[in-house]
């Protein structure tokens, strides 16, 4: 590689140095930009080993360069591309704009959320959630043996008594349905169907499903959900308005609450705390893995049999259980977790028939 001077000469691009002239007819100049486009390159059409460069793209002014066919369709072509370039680059700016406005929105609103929240009393979720409640029972056939309810009450104890309730009294609810799932109201009440009960072989299994649903009432989803369905005004309107505007905002019809399946945001914190909640306890996590494999084994078949959206079950459970695999691979220790001797409650025959019955009356 030598320096030299590139001129114009007689319909000849033309290269100059102490020791060295190369030469391209016009008709013959091959263009190119580097990479980076700091460079220009000139080479010959029929012999590409003869090439040269420079950084100084002035030379692309030189009216002979200009007016000759075969380079002017190649600076075109070349502007062209460009151009088509700087509109791309200028599409990937604006994109990742609004993914920084977006991430630093929604952390802005996470806060705006956690304030709006704070400030409404815990008597909110008590009284939205024995409404729902209420008002499901004489909809929906539950199972209203003492026994049954007492004995689950008493299998989850050794996860209950680990959780931070912060006055939440949880209440636990059996509801005759076929199909295994499970859902929280406000105010602590879980309500597991006959079917979960059924499909849980381990109590590992089924804590797992009551850790869930114990971590969406205590980071009260419900009504951070209805919070955030009212979108970015209303939650200004809470923070200016004080607690009168929140409860106002808030009005609406409690039965909602038992059929607005949550956001995938809220699930995986769902899963994230009941998760921890297990560890805090000394049960075995994996339960809660096992189970959701047991989820998704029925998906299939329960696509085109449920009746209820609220006991859909939740989307991207692949995903779930992949990423709780990745938690349960880190996890320092692996065994040593208490002995479960409770087993799975059971509901009997008379017992359905008996919420049945109920449902009919």
């Amino acid at each position: 590689m030598v320096g030299g001077e590139i001129f114009v000469e007689l319909w000849k691009l033309c290269f100059q140095s102490g020791a060295v002239r190369l030469e391209i007819p016009l008709n013959q100049v091959v263009v190119a930009f580097s990479e980076n486009d700091e460079q220009v390159w000139f080479s010959h059409r029929g012999q590409p080993d003869v090439k040269f460069f420079t950084f100084d793209q002035s030379v692309l002014n030189n009216r002979s360069l200009q007016h000759t066919p075969s380079i002017r369709v190649q600076l075109r072509e070349m502007l062209q591309r460009g151009e088509m370039a700087r509109r791309w680059r200028l599409v990937l700016y604006a994109f990742l704009g609004c993914v920084v406005l977006t991430w630093m929105g929604s952390l802005a609103m996470g806060a705006a959320m956690r304030v709006v929240v704070n400030g409404i009393p815990l008597s909110w979720d008590a009284q939205e959630g024995n409404a729902v409640i209420e008002k499901l029972q004489k909809k929906l056939p539950f199972v209203a043996d003492t026994n049954s309810l007492a004995q689950l009450t008493a299998f989850a104890e050794p996860l209950m008594r680990t959780i931070p309730a912060r006055g939440v009294q949880f209440k636990f609810h059996i509801l005759e349905y076929p199909e295994p799932n499970a859902f929280a109201l406000p105010g602590g009440h879980i309500v597991v169907t006959t079917g979960l009960l059924k499909l849980a072989d381990t109590p590992e299994e089924l804590l797992g499903v009551i850790a869930h649903e114990s971590a969406h009432v205590t980071q009260r989803h419900a009504l951070r959900h209805e919070i955030s369905g009212k979108g970015p005004v209303y939650m200004v309107q809470i923070l200016t308005g004080g607690r009168s505007r929140a409860f106002a905002a808030l009005a609406y019809p409690s039965e909602l609450l038992a059929y607005e399946s949550f956001s995938q945001e809220y699930e995986r914190e769902a899963d994230s705390v009941g998760w921890n909640y297990l560890v805090a306890a000394g049960i075995n996590p994996h339960g809660m893995i096992d189970m959701f494999r047991k989820f998704e084994a029925q998906t299939g078949k329960l696509k085109d049999r449920l009746e209820f959206p609220a006991f859909e079950s939740h989307p991207a459970m692949e995903k779930r259980i992949a990423w709780l695999k990745a938690r349960w691979e880190k996890l320092p220790k692996q065994t040593g977790f208490i002995p479960l001797t409770n087993a799975v409650p059971k509901i009997s025959e008379s017992d359905l028939q008996n919420a049945l019955e109920k449902l009919r009356r």
